[in-house]
């Protein structure tokens, strides 16, 4: 794999993790990522799944206790 084959993957992985990380939900992420399937798409995010609802729950925290 060449530098720049590395290079666009990673920006791939990085916008995929984005989408999810903002909430964007797995049907329309996997849609616009070109997997097969949403289940393609959660065994390779899985991970970045729980730092999303992290993510959410300080949002949600910080609206509700201002």
């Amino acid at each position: 794999m060449g530098l720049d084959s590395m290079l666009t993957h990673d920006l791939r992985k990085a916008f995929g993790s984005v989408l999810l990380t903002r909430g964007v939900d797995i049907m329309t992420v996997s849609h616009w990522m070109g997997h097969s399937s949403p289940a393609v798409t959660m065994k390779i995010y899985a991970k970045v799944l729980p730092e999303a609802e992290k993510w959410h729950s300080n949002t949600i925290g910080k609206a509700l206790f201002r």
